[in-house]
């Protein structure tokens, strides 16, 4: 199942603020995790590893829209959940 969650053209600075949005809320995410106490010390790891990938990336992603002096950009973002078999179907 394919979810669309954005598909449009964006001044810079309107693009920049969706995508800030979408990765803060990822990365409240695996903060959240973080602070369970149920979490494994990998699975910690893991979480703080996303975390610094989420904001390097989304770093890279700005210094480059900006680097190219566009007036807009374009964003087409999906989410594309599986679903597992179900057992016995």
């Amino acid at each position: 199942m394919e979810v669309q969650l954005i598909d449009g053209r964006f001044s810079v600075a309107e693009a920049e603020q969706i995508l800030i949005a979408i990765v803060n809320v990822k990365i409240a995410f695996h903060a959240e995790k973080i602070k369970s106490l149920t979490l494994t010390p990998e699975e910690i790891k893991h979480s703080e590893t996303r975390i610094h990938q989420l904001e390097k990336k989304l770093k890279q992603v700005v210094e480059k829209m900006k680097a190219k002096e566009l007036s807009t950009t374009n964003i087409h973002a999906y989410i594309d959940i599986k679903f597992p078999p179900s057992i016995g179907q």
